[in-house]
């Protein structure tokens, strides 16, 4: 009998959950992993202000796009949790990297870490060769941040407006 009323329990625990976001906080172009085991659904409401990636179906990494507030829902086989996200500005030049600029560059990254990468004109189309290695986040039309999803080296390659290409070597550790 004490096992029927644990199995009834159960999803009333879960529902309490919903109601009840975490806050996450981070600025533009940060990380931040969270540890949810056996995930099975993600679901961003508004992508333009930050976004999930999931590396692996055990952990899930949410990417600061832009200023602003939204929420994220992560479904594993043990319920929904919820996720207020606010997303401040761009870090103070003082305690962040400079966006890194120029062709041919190589980007050093550690899994669950992202890096801003600022363009001088507007993308017009934008790939990464493994996405199992490095994930890819437009910020604007000249920015985008790359994040380290899982340890190895890829290129990312990009056609600015003018035709132009640009070449980026990744490194994830």
């Amino acid at each position: 009998m004490r096992f029927l009323v644990a199995l009834v329990a159960a999803p009333l625990a879960l529902s309490s959950c919903r109601s009840d976001p975490t806050v996450v906080t981070l600025r533009a172009g940060q990380t931040r992993t969270i540890a949810v085991p056996m995930i099975t659904r993600v679901e961003v409401r508004d992508p333009r202000i930050a976004d999930v990636r999931t590396p692996d179906r055990n952990s899930a990494i949410i990417v600061g796009v832009k200023a602003g507030e939204t929420t994220i829902a992560i479904t594993s086989r043990r319920g929904t949790r919820s996720y207020s996200v606010v997303v401040e500005g761009v870090a103070p030049r003082a305690s962040a990297r400079p966006p890194l600029r120029g062709s041919g560059a190589t980007i050093e990254l550690d899994v669950g870490s992202s890096r801003i990468v600022a363009l001088p004109r507007p993308v017009t189309r934008i790939a990464v060769a493994n996405p199992r290695v490095a994930d890819l986040v437009a910020t604007t039309d000249t920015q985008f941040t790359v994040v380290g999803v899982d340890p190895g080296r890829t290129e990312i390659r990009v056609v600015l407006a003018d035709g132009a290409p640009v070449t980026y070597r990744v490194n994830v550790r």
